[in-house]
Order: structure tokens, then sequence, then C-alpha cells
């Protein structure tokens, strides 16, 4: 009797442990980066200062940060000719975080080039 009791027992506890090493313990974020007129900004630049870490968004605006530590963060978003844009968003781990960052024209710059 007493072995029908352990041998599901070590099965149980042998899942629970596969399963808690399978999880990954950084994050990722994914997101896009668009104007004001929701047209996507290809080649923006998009940092993470206290990681050093950064990327630029495809010819969609869409762009991704893969093994994220855990945490908040500020994320940067830049393009030539656009107003600078950040956010704060917070890392799981295991899991996606999807963000949408609107830049803005630049009015200074486009006077400047006259």
């Amino acid at each position: 009797m007493r072995k029908y009791f352990i041998y599901p027992m070590l099965l149980i506890l042998i899942a629970i442990t596969q399963n808690a090493n399978t999880q990954s313990p950084t994050g990722k974020i994914q997101g896009k980066i668009t104007d004001e007129n929701n047209t996507a900004l290809p080649g923006a630049s998009v940092f993470i200062s206290a990681l050093s870490i950064g990327t630029v968004s495809d010819l969609n605006g869409i762009f991704e940060l893969s093994d994220i530590t855990p945490g908040e963060f500020s994320i940067s978003a830049t393009m030539v000719g656009y107003v600078a844009q950040s956010k704060i968003i917070n890392v799981k781990s295991g899991e996606d975080t999807y963000i949408e960052i609107k830049l803005l024209l630049d009015i200074n710059v486009l006077d400047a080039v006259t």
C-alpha cells in the first residue's frame, strides 16, 4: 500500500521541479514605433539605458528586445526629425511586454532646414 502512495508523489514532485526549471528567468519587450498619424517609423532607435541594450525598428516600425532582466525600466525611442519619447515599462519573468510609442515631429529641426 505504501509504494502506491510514494510513486505518485515522486512523479508529482518531478513534474513540479521540471516545470520550475523550464520557465524563462527573463522577459521580452515587443512594440511598434509610429508617428502622430499612426504611420510606422522604420529605423527608429529603441534603447533601455539602464541595461545598455537597444535595437532599431523594422520596416513596419516593429521592434523586439529579448532576454530582458525582470524589473521596471525606462525605454526610449528616438529618430532624426522627431522628439524623443520615453515610457516606463514593467518586464516580468517569462512574459512578453508590448508597448506602442508615438513620436512627434520636431518643429525646431524642421524650421532650421529652410
